[in-house]
């Protein structure tokens, strides 16, 4: 049935006290409403105090607790550890709302290994962007959902696939995976012979190819070419080469980069008729390799036809 005078009111959220508001007097009977804005820092109960105080040693006290509820976005990734250099890597990207509200408006975002290729997404799609994103939508408290993506990694070494996650409510997520990739050579050996049949000395040419369908360069590669009993190598091109009775032996090739080929030729004359071997070993120390390429070239001259018509005269006979 006073005046309250000198009145100040203090707010104290989670033990953080505001400064002190004056009210000034208020009358018997009077009362005024005081609005204050909070925003939550972290997820829980939040303790609100409230405390006037006024000359005259007056003083009340009011407190609240408020239930602070929050999203909580969670992601994670598995990834294949091991590849070789050009195969398909295949990622499972799981996403949950471990909270208690209502994550909204959730968007995911990948970020692909460096120079990956052939990418597909999420949503079944091909990816067109390093950085590709898709709308995952709103995830109650609780929920869970798994996606599959895949693409192809080329880069050696360690290839590493990033997820991310954005609420609306700023809540956000992130998690990576890494995949060693391995690059090797893989060699091919193939041989054009001539086609034949062929007479009795003239030169031919034989084509060697070596491929490397690999990922890697090969290194130290060496080849030799044999020659059976009746055909002897007469001149080699396309790489440098030692001449032998019976076989080519071509210096080391240094290095057979991913993708290239690597073309010799050898040239030879046959002495004598028959189906005459041409043969070509190669080696490599890296990777350690071994291929064989034989091929037969028939050679035909005067003996041949006379015996041939030999026997067509005793069958006649016959």
């Amino acid at each position: 049935n006073g005046p309250a005078e000198d009145v100040t009111v203090n707010i104290a959220t989670s033990g953080v006290n505001s400064q002190p508001r004056s009210i000034g007097t208020l009358a018997a009977g009077e009362s005024r409403i005081m609005e204050l804005e909070l925003t939550a820092a972290q997820a829980g109960t939040m303790q609100i105090d409230a405390l006037a105080r006024g000359s005259g040693d007056l003083e009340a006290k009011s407190d609240l607790q408020v239930r602070v509820r929050r999203a909580e976005l969670v992601v994670q990734v598995s990834a294949p550890q091991l590849l070789y250099a050009g195969t398909t890597a295949s990622y499972k990207i799981q996403i949950a709302n471990r909270g208690d509200a209502i994550a909204e408006g959730v968007i995911m975002q990948v970020e692909l290994p460096a120079g990956a290729t052939n990418g597909i997404g999420v949503d079944k799609k091909a990816i067109k962007l390093d950085q590709p994103r898709w709308r995952v939508g709103d995830l109650s408290p609780g929920a869970e959902r798994l996606y599959s993506m895949q693409c192809d990694l080329h880069v050696s070494g360690q290839n590493q696939l990033v997820a991310r996650l954005q609420g609306a409510d700023n809540s956000a997520a992130s998690t990576s995976a890494l995949t060693m990739v391995e690059a090797i050579a893989d060699l091919k050996l193939m041989v054009n012979d001539p086609q034949g049949p062929i007479p009795v000395g003239q030169s031919v040419t034989y084509e060697i190819k070596v491929f490397n369908r690999g990922s890697k360069e090969a290194t130290d590669v060496s080849l030799v070419a044999q020659f059976s009993e009746g055909i002897e190598p007469t001149n080699a091109s396309g790489h440098r080469a030692d001449i032998v009775p019976g076989q080519v032996v071509f210096d080391p090739i240094e290095k057979v980069p991913a993708g290239a080929e690597v073309t010799v030729r050898v040239t030879a004359k046959a002495a004598q008729a028959g189906n005459l071997r041409f043969r070509t070993e190669l080696n490599c120390a890296d990777p350690e390799t071994k291929l064989v390429a034989e091929e037969s070239t028939r050679f035909y001259g005067s003996a041949a036809v006379q015996s041939a018509r030999a026997a067509n005269d005793s069958s006649a006979t016959r």
